[in-house]
C-alpha cells in the first residue's frame, strides 16, 4: 500500500462526500481512538434522466447524490476486507467534530481476492459521478456541496457512531471517552437546546393553565341565576335555594380557592424559572411544579363535576319551558269554552225573564 495511505474502518456514510471513519493506523497510541470525517476528493454527483425530445437516456449533473451512489458504497464496503484512505485536501467548515476538520481524498478498497479499487473510479464508471477539481473547489467554497448538516441529522450520526463503539467489548469506555472529547461542543449545543426546549415548554404550559383558569371563572359566572320557577308567562327566582344551588355555591368557593392556589404556584414557578437562569437551586422549583400538577388535576376534576351539574340545570330549565308551553296551550283552549258557557248562561237568563 502507498505510504501516504492509512487504514480506516468505515462507521457511517451518507454519500461520497460525507463518510465517518475510525483510524486504525498502528501509529495511534494504545487506548486512544481517532475518529475522522472524510469525503471523496474532486467528484461531483450525476443523475440519469430520459430526454423525451431525442428519446434517449441523458446523463447530467445534479445538486444531490442519488440513492444509487449510497447503494454502491454499501456493496463495496460489505465486499471489502480492508479500506485505506489518503487525504488530499482539508476543509475546516462543516465537520461534526470540535477540530472542524473535514478531509477529502481517496479511498482504496481491498477485496477478498486481493484486488484494489478506487472508490472514485467505481462511482465514475457507474455514471454516478464525474471528476472535476475546479468545479469541486468552486462548489465547496460556495457551500453547494451540501455537507452542512442540521442538528437532527448530526444527532443521528452521533447515535450511529455510539452504536459502533458500543460493539467494542474490550474498550467501550475508552472509545466513548475519545468520541465525547472530540464532540464536546456538539454535546454542549444539545444540552442548551434541550434546556431551552424544556424552559419554553414549561412557560407555555403555565400560560395555557392561566388562560384555562380565567375561562373557567368566566363560565362559572355565566352559570349564576339559572335555577328559576315557571309561573305561566313570567318567571321569578326561587325564594329558597335548591340543593343544586347550594352545591354550585360550595363548589364555586372550592374552585375560587383552587384558582388562587394555582395562580400563586404559577407565578412562583415563573419567578423560579428566572432565578434558575441565574444559578438558583432547582429543588424548590421541583416542589412547586409537583404542587402545580396536583392542583391542575384537581381543577380538571372540578371542571368535570361542574359540567355535569350544568347539564342537569339546563335540563331542568328545559322542563320548565315545556311546562310553560303546556300551560299556555291549555289556557288558549280553555278561554273559548268558558266564553261559550258564559254566553249560554246569558241567553238562558234572558229567556227566563221573558
Amino acid at each position: 500500500m502507498p505510504p501516504d495511505y492509512y487504514k480506516v474502518e468505515v462507521i457511517y456514510y451518507i454519500n461520497p462526500h460525507l463518510i465517518w471513519v475510525e483510524v486504525c493506523d498502528p501509529n495511534v497510541v494504545k487506548d486512544e481512538y481517532v475518529f475522522e470525517q472524510i469525503g471523496i476528493y474532486g467528484v461531483l454527483p450525476l443523475e440519469t434522466t430520459l430526454d423525451i425530445e431525442k428519446e434517449d437516456i441523458k446523463i447530467q449533473q445534479c445538486d444531490n447524490w442519488i440513492t444509487a451512489a449510497s447503494t454502491l458504497m454499501k456493496n463495496v464496503f460489505v465486499d471489502s476486507t480492508e479500506v485505506w484512505f489518503s487525504p488530499t485536501y482539508i476543509d475546516r467548515r462543516t465537520s461534526i467534530f470540535d477540530d472542524n476538520i473535514h478531509k477529502y481524498g481517496e479511498l482504496i478498497i481491498k477485496y477478498k481476492n486481493g484486488d484494489l479499487k478506487y472508490l472514485s473510479k467505481l462511482l465514475i464508471k457507474s455514471n454516478l459521478a464525474h471528476f472535476d477539481v475546479c468545479d469541486f473547489h468552486q462548489q465547496l467554497s460556495s457551500g453547494n456541496l451540501k455537507t452542512k448538516l442540521t442538528l437532527t441529522k448530526t444527532q443521528k450520526i452521533v447515535k450511529e457512531i455510539e452504536k459502533y463503539y458500543m460493539t467494542k467489548a474490550s474498550s467501550k469506555k475508552e472509545c466513548a471517552a475519545s468520541f465525547k472529547k472530540k464532540t464536546s461542543i456538539l454535546q454542549l449545543a444539545q444540552d442548551i437546546e434541550t434546556a431551552l426546549t424544556v424552559t419554553n415548554l414549561e412557560k407555555h404550559n403555565n400560560q395555557m393553565l392561566n388562560k384555562m383558569l380565567e375561562n373557567k371563572m368566566k363560565d362559572l359566572e355565566l352559570c349564576k341565576d339559572i335555577d328559576e320557577e315557571s309561573l305561566g308567562r313570567g318567571y321569578v327566582k326561587s325564594k329558597e335555594l335548591s340543593t343544586i344551588e347550594h352545591s354550585v355555591m360550595n363548589n364555586n368557593q372550592s374552585i375560587s380557592q383552587t384558582y388562587s392556589q394555582v395562580k400563586t404556584i404559577l407565578d412562583t414557578a415563573t419567578i423560579s424559572d428566572n432565578d434558575q437562569s441565574s444559578g438558583v437551586n432547582r429543588e424548590s422549583t421541583t416542589e412547586i411544579k409537583v404542587h402545580g400538577n396536583s392542583l391542575s388535576k384537581k381543577l380538571n376534576i372540578i371542571n368535570q363535576i361542574e359540567r355535569e351539574k350544568l347539564i342537569k340545570i339546563q335540563k331542568k330549565h328545559k322542563l320548565n319551558v315545556e311546562k310553560q308551553n303546556v300551560d299556555e296551550k291549555f289556557i288558549s283552549h280553555e278561554k273559548p269554552y268558558q266564553q261559550k258557557i258564559k254566553s249560554n248562561k246569558i241567553n238562558s237568563d234572558a229567556t227566563g225573564e221573558l
